[in-house]
C-alpha cells in the first residue's frame, strides 16, 4: 500500500512540475510577445506604422452621437506622431493660442478698434472658423456694424470648454466696455476632462463642489509631461486583439457611464463659473452654441447646456436653430457643414453673422430672441427627456429610412401617420427600457428579437 502511495505521489509531483512549466514558459513566451510589440509600435520602423493608431490601445467610450476619446487616445496620438502637434512652446496657462499675442494676449487686431465698442468672439475652431469666411469678415466689412463696433476673434481651435472660460477671463478685463460673445461647441464638453489633447491643456478637478485648476504652469516642453504621464496600459497586445473585436467600450460599461457623468458635472460648474463672471462683469454678452452636424439631434451635450441656459435666464444663439430654420436647409446639409471638417460654410458663418449682428444692434430684437429661445425649449424639452415618448418620435423624425417607412405601415394598418409614428416611438421606448434591464445595447436587443421571431417562423 505505501508503495502504491509513493508511485502516485511521484507522478502527481511529475505531473504538476510539467504544468508548472508549461505555465512558465507560456507566460515568458506571453511577456516576450509583449515586449517585441511594443518595441515594434513605440519603433519608426516604416513598416510598422500601421499598428500606430492610438485607437488600437486606447479606451474609447461608446456615444451615439459622438464617441468620447480617452486621456490615453491623446497621448498616444503625440506618442504615435499624428497630424496635431503640440506647440514648441507651450502656454503656461492656455496651452496654447490663436490669433492673439501668446504673452500678454493682445488681439492682433486690437489697433484697429479705433474708438469703436470691441465684441470679443471666444471659442474653439467653429468659432475661429476653418477654411471658410469668418464673422470678423462678415462683421467688419459690414458698414453698418462696423460704424460702431467692431470684433476680435479669439477663437482657438481644439479649445474645451475649460480653456474658452480660462482665455476669456483674463482677456475680458483688458478692453473697455467689450461686448462679449461666449461661443462654444456642444462637444467641447469632453475636452474639459483631458490633461493633454493635441498639447498639454489645463484642467479642472472637482475638491468639495468647487473647481480647483491643475495642470498650471505648463511643463516646458510636451515630451517632459507624456513622460510623466505614459498611458497606464499593461498589454498593448492584449489592447490590440481586444479593440480588434470592439474599439469602443459599450454605452452601457460602466466606465463609459462614469465618464459621460464626469464630463456632466464638471462642465455644469465650469459654465456655472463662466456665467457668474459674465454676469458679475456688468458687460452685455450672449452664450454661441455650435452644434455639429453629426448626430447632433437629441444629445445629451446639447440637451445639459440648453438646460443650464434656459435654468440661470443666459442669453443666448444656438446655430442648429438657425440653420434648421433656413429655407435651404435639407437632410444633407452641404450648404451648411464643410463635407471635409464638418466645419460651417461661409454661408453658416454668414447666417451666424446677421443672427449676432442683429442681438448687439438690435436690443428689442434681442428680447424677442430670448423669448423665442424659452418658448423653443418649452416644445422641444420632451423630446430631450429620453424617458418621455417625444424623444423617440424626434429619433425616428431624424431617420429617413425609417420615416419613409412609416406612411407605408400607417397604410397597411389602416391608421393615421402619426398614430403610426407613436406607435413606432412606443415600441423603441420600450426595446431600450428593455435593453437598460438586460445590460445589453438597444441594437443587440433587437437583433436577439428578430433571432427569435424568425426561429419561430421556421418552427410554425
Amino acid at each position: 500500500m505505501g508503495f502504491l502511495i509513493f508511485v502516485t505521489v511521484k507522478k502527481l509531483f511529475r505531473l504538476l512540475t510539467n504544468l508548472l512549466l508549461v505555465l512558465i514558459s507560456a507566460t515568458a513566451m506571453l511577456v516576450l510577445c509583449e515586449l517585441v510589440f511594443q518595441r515594434l509600435i513605440f519603433s519608426e520602423w516604416e513598416k510598422a506604422e500601421f499598428l500606430r493608431e492610438p485607437g488600437a490601445y486606447a479606451d474609447i467610450y461608446a456615444d451615439q452621437h459622438e464617441n468620447i476619446y480617452s486621456q490615453e487616445y491623446w497621448t498616444l496620438y503625440n506618442i504615435f506622431g499624428k497630424f496635431f502637434r503640440p506647440p514648441e512652446i507651450p502656454h503656461p496657462l492656455l496651452g496654447w493660442v490663436g490669433k492673439f499675442d501668446r504673452d500678454d494676449l493682445v488681439h492682433w487686431e486690437k489697433n484697429k478698434v479705433k474708438g469703436r465698442r470691441p465684441v470679443l468672439l471666444f471659442g474653439d475652431s467653429f468659432s475661429y472658423c476653418v477654411g471658410a469666411k469668418c464673422f470678423e469678415d462678415f462683421l467688419n466689412e459690414d458698414s453698418a456694424f462696423s460704424s460702431k463696433y467692431y470684433l476680435l476673434n479669439y477663437g482657438v481651435g481644439g479649445y474645451g470648454v475649460d480653456q474658452i472660460y480660462l482665455l476669456s477671463r483674463e482677456v475680458i478685463p483688458m478692453y473697455d466696455d467689450p461686448i462679449v460673445i461666449f461661443g462654444m461647441m456642444t462637444r467641447d464638453m469632453d475636452r474639459s476632462i483631458l490633461k493633454f489633447r493635441t498639447g498639454q491643456k489645463p484642467y479642472f478637478e472637482i475638491a468639495d463642489g468647487q473647481l480647483e485648476l491643475k495642470g498650471v504652469p505648463m511643463e516646458p516642453k510636451a515630451s517632459y509631461f507624456i513622460e510623466r504621464n505614459m498611458p497606464e496600459i499593461t498589454s498593448y497586445l492584449f489592447r490590440y486583439l481586444r479593440n480588434s473585436l470592439s474599439q469602443t467600450l459599450p454605452e452601457n460599461h460602466e466606465k463609459t457611464m462614469a465618464i459621460k457623468e464626469k464630463i456632466k458635472t464638471l462642465n455644469d460648474l465650469i459654465l456655472k463659473e463662466s456665467h457668474q463672471l459674465l454676469e458679475q462683469s456688468g458687460l452685455d454678452y450672449r452664450f454661441l452654441v455650435f452644434s455639429p452636424v453629426y448626430q447632433s439631434d437629441g444629445e445629451w451635450r446639447e440637451i445639459d447646456i440648453r438646460n443650464f441656459l434656459e435654468k440661470n435666464h443666459a442669453p443666448y444663439i444656438f446655430t442648429k436653430d438657425i440653420f434648421k430654420a433656413d429655407s435651404n436647409f435639407s437632410a444633407q446639409n452641404l450648404r451648411f457643414f464643410e463635407a471635409d471638417n464638418g466645419h460651417p460654410t461661409a454661408y453658416l458663418n454668414g447666417l451666424i453673422s446677421d443672427e449676432i449682428k442683429r442681438c448687439i444692434m438690435d436690443s428689442a430684437y434681442a428680447s424677442i430672441v430670448d423669448s423665442l429661445n424659452s418658448l423653443k425649449y418649452e416644445s422641444v424639452k420632451n423630446s430631450y427627456n429620453e424617458t418621455h415618448l417625444d424623444h423617440y418620435i424626434m429619433l425616428i423624425k431624424n431617420d429617413a429610412v425609417w420615416l419613409a417607412s412609416i406612411d407605408q405601415k400607417a397604410s397597411d394598418k389602416g391608421i393615421s401617420r402619426d398614430s403610426m409614428l407613436k406607435l413606432d416611438a412606443a415600441w423603441l421606448m420600450e426595446m431600450d427600457r428593455r435593453a437598460k434591464e438586460m445590460g445589453i445595447s438597444r441594437d443587440s436587443l433587437i437583433n436577439l428579437e428578430a433571432s427569435r421571431q424568425l426561429k419561430q417562423g421556421i418552427n410554425n
